[in-house]
C-alpha cells in the first residue's frame, strides 16, 4: 500500500491507494506557515496512523537533491520553511521507505502514467503558478531538479506567482470576489485573466514546442468555457496550435507513482 501527500500552500491532502484506485483525506491540522518541526511532526503521526509500505510526498517549490524542500538559494513563497531535509528526516523517523518531489514534477508524472501522451507542457494555476515539461516519456528535473520553478521569476506585470495564481482574478475585480465565484460566472476578469495567461505562458510554451498542452487545477473545471478563449489567445501568441487539454491529475496523483519507486529523479 502506498500513502501519498500533497502539500499545497493553502492546504494539504494525504491518500492512501494507488494512482487510479484511492481514497484521499484533507489534512485538517496543516497550515503553511507552520514550523519545520510541526509539519515533520503531523507527517510522522499520519505515516504511524497509516502503516503504510511506501510514501511519497509532493511539495511546493524546488526540491534540492537528496529531498531538501525549499533551498534557501530559492525560496518557495507559498511555504514557510526552507533548508529542510524532509526525504532525510522523514526516512529517519519512520519505517517505510519516504520519496519527495516537487510538485509539478509529480502531476506530470501522474500524467505520464495515466495519459498516452509523453511530451507535453504542464501549466497549473492555483495558489500560485506552477509549470513542468515532460520530453518522450521522462519529466525535464534540470540541473539540481529546478526545471520550470518559476515562482518568483519576473513577468513584464510581476513575478509569475502574482500574475498567474488565481488569486490574480479578484485583484482585478472591482468587488474582489474571490476566484471561484468569477469561475462560476465567467464574469469579464476571467476572460481577461485569460488574455493574460495567454501571454506570459506562450513563451513557456514556446521553449519545447510540445505537441501536446495540459491545463490542470481549477481552471481545468471550467474548461467547456475557457478552452475556446484559451485556444483562440494561444493562436495569436504561437507559430503552430498545440493539442491543448485539461487535466484533473494532480500532485497528489503523482505521489502515488513516486512512492511506487517506479520513478528517479
Amino acid at each position: 500500500m502506498i500513502l501519498a501527500f500533497d502539500i499545497g500552500g493553502s492546504n494539504a491532502r494525504y491518500a492512501i491507494g494507488t494512482p487510479r484506485d484511492y481514497e484521499s483525506y484533507q489534512v485538517t491540522d496543516y497550515d503553511s506557515d507552520m514550523s519545520y518541526t510541526s509539519l515533520l511532526s503531523l507527517l510522522q503521526t499520519i505515516i504511524d496512523q497509516e502503516n503504510p509500505d511506501k510514501v511519497g510526498v509532493s511539495v511546493p517549490g524546488p526540491i534540492y537533491p537528496p529531498g531538501i524542500v525549499s533551498p534557501s538559494a530559492a525560496p518557495s513563497p507559498n511555504i514557510s520553511i526552507d533548508d529542510a531535509p524532509l526525504q532525510h528526516d522523514l526516512n529517519d523517523r519512520v519505517e517505510p521507505r519516504v520519496a519527495i518531489q516537487r510538485d509539478l514534477h509529480c502531476a506530470a508524472q501522474g500524467i505520464l502514467h495515466l495519459n498516452d501522451s509523453s511530451t507535453f507542457v504542464l501549466l497549473y494555476p492555483g495558489t500560485g503558478f506552477g509549470y513542468a515539461t515532460a520530453y518522450n516519456g521522462d519529466v525535464v528535473t534540470g540541473a539540481s531538479n529546478t526545471a520550470g520553478e518559476l515562482a518568483t521569476a519576473q513577468s513584464p506585470h510581476g513575478s509569475y506567482d502574482d500574475v498567474l495564481c488565481l488569486a490574480a482574478m479578484t485583484r482585478h475585480d472591482s468587488d474582489s470576489r474571490p476566484p471561484m465565484q468569477l469561475l462560476d460566472n465567467m464574469d469579464e476578469v476571467v476572460y481577461q485573466y485569460i488574455e493574460r495567461f495567454a501571454h506570459l505562458t506562450a513563451p513557456l510554451i514556446r521553449t519545447t514546442a510540445p505537441p501536446t498542452v495540459f491545463i490542470g487545477g481549477h481552471l481545468a473545471e471550467y474548461w467547456e468555457d475557457l478552452k475556446q478563449p484559451l485556444v483562440e489567445e494561444l493562436q495569436d501568441e504561437l507559430p503552430y496550435t498545440p493539442d491543448l487539454r485539461s487535466t484533473e491529475i494532480t500532485p497528489l496523483v503523482g505521489a502515488f507513482t513516486l512512492g511506487s519507486g517506479n520513478i528517479h529523479f
